[in-house]
């Protein structure tokens, strides 16, 4: 568990070094354009690196160094979800009919989840808000 956290502080520090020269909040878009390109962004360094957890790493690393929004980070974290699938995509290539429809529903169910989570996000970000100040965290941790 500690190399978990030494290594989300390396990667930390990593990004703080380019805050001044690459600011991602920089290319954020407003508004449903802008969560759907996250998404897509998402699912596409997912699908790249093949680790979901990689991903969100990688989230949660620019998130902690202000490189991109709350929101973003969201969209982004819906888009690794979705590109978790991959996985069960590929392995699907050379097996039956059952081992394709597993890997379709997989796929299914994780869109439809994701769908919903785009449709509830505001909500969610309530709650997490609320929920933070109950327990005395500041908005901006």
């Amino acid at each position: 568990m500690g190399f978990l956290f030494l290594g989300i502080h390396y990667m930390k520090e990593g990004f703080a070094v380019f805050r001044d020269t690459i600011n991602l909040a920089e290319y954020t878009i407003p508004g449903l354009k802008g969560l759907l390109i996250f998404i897509l962004i998402g699912v596409t360094t997912t699908v790249i690196i093949q680790s979901s957890d990689a991903t969100m790493a990688i989230i949660i690393t620019a998130l902690a160094v202000h490189q991109i929004s709350y929101e973003n980070s969201l969209a982004l974290a819906i888009g690794a979800n979705i590109g978790t699938t991959i996985t069960a995509i590929l392995s699907a290539i050379g097996v039956n009919v059952e081992g394709k429809r597993l890997a379709a529903a997989h796929l299914i169910f994780n869109v439809i989840t994701a769908c919903v989570a785009l449709l509830m996000m505001q909500q969610f970000i309530m709650a997490v808000d609320y929920l933070a100040r109950i327990v005395h965290i500041a908005e901006d941790d």
